[in-house]
């Protein structure tokens, strides 16, 4: 319901108005008063504008700084964990730095079907679900009546956005399986990690030249993948290195994990910058080293540094 106040001194003798489209609608009296809490917006009437005046204070009032991100966490729903996405309450600095999205309430958004607003509403772009897809979450803002929602995009740059919506921002990325199911994760901060660890090589040798590796980390944007790598020594005893970096900066960030005869298996956690294919180079010492990676999950920064 939208809380009618008739004017400053009659906030007691208030009516209600059944939605938002008889608030837009709506002439009242000049100098009334007219608030809706979902939207929170606040209109004053003139006894002649449909809708009145309409101001949108909790966003004007404050404007964060470039790059402010609080909150809007995202969780599997266990209600249906297989298609929908929940989002915690929070706010944020749109991507081009025009204005404040914010979302008071929790929300839960549903992979398998188009946008819709809301709660419960669809959540993607364009398109339909796919199997073994990262799917970019994004708050985004409406900046004529500071409505904001939630869209679910395989574009980690450019969703396609609803009509008349105009501000976004990239929360977080989720992804399916190859059966379409959501992969259960949970996100801590700039974390992401995997209900379970992905192992994305398992014992593999021939890798004396660095080659690229894909992990089970999003698409389309740079990440920090977080693994625990496993080298097999090589035969004879002799000390096999491993060597995992970011393949866009080369030797600039290097991880050496060592085995040898008395340690055939040391285990490491190591942690280093993807490409946007979601890869990382890997090289042994000899081209008989064995090596598997699990891949426990990621940090993504979420464009916090704009």
């Amino acid at each position: 319901m939208v809380r009618v106040a008739r004017r400053f001194a009659r906030v007691g003798a208030a009516a209600d108005l059944p939605n938002a489209a008889a608030f837009d609608a709506y002439i009242g009296p000049s100098g009334e008063i007219v608030v809706d809490p979902a939207r929170k917006i606040i209109a004053l009437h003139d006894g002649a504008t449909a809708g009145g005046v309409q101001y949108t204070p909790s966003v004007s009032s404050n404007t964060y700084s470039p790059g402010a991100l609080f909150g809007l966490t995202l969780s599997n729903n266990i209600a249906d964990a297989v298609n929908d996405i929940n989002i915690s309450p929070g706010a944020c600095r749109d991507i081009g730095d025009t204005g404040n999205i914010i979302i008071p309430t929790a929300l839960t958004k549903r992979l398998d079907a188009a946008w819709a607003a809301g709660n419960n509403g669809g959540g993607l772009d364009t398109g339909s679900k796919a199997a073994s897809t990262w799917y970019h979450v994004w708050a985004i803002r409406r900046s004529d009546t500071g409505v904001s929602d939630i869209l679910i995009s395989t574009s980690a740059t450019n969703p396609v956005m609803p009509t008349n919506f105009n501000q976004k921002r990239r929360i977080g990325t989720v992804g399916t399986d190859g059966s379409l199911a959501l992969l259960p994760f949970t996100q801590i901060g700039g974390w992401f990690y995997h209900q379970r660890p992905f192992v994305d090589l398992t014992n593999a040798t021939g890798y004396s030249s660095p080659n690229l590796v894909t992990l089970t980390v999003p698409t389309g944007i740079k990440v920090r993948a977080d693994m625990t790598v496993v080298p097999q020594a090589s035969t004879g005893g002799n000390i096999s290195f491993v060597s995992i970096c970011d393949p866009d900066t080369g030797t600039a960030e290097v991880y050496d994990v060592v085995a040898n005869a008395y340690t055939p298996v040391n285990a490491s956690q190591v942690q280093v910058f993807t490409n946007t294919a979601g890869k990382v180079s890997v090289g042994t010492s000899s081209n008989d080293c064995q090596i598997s990676i699990y891949t426990r999950g990621w940090y993504d920064g979420r464009d916090t540094y704009v």
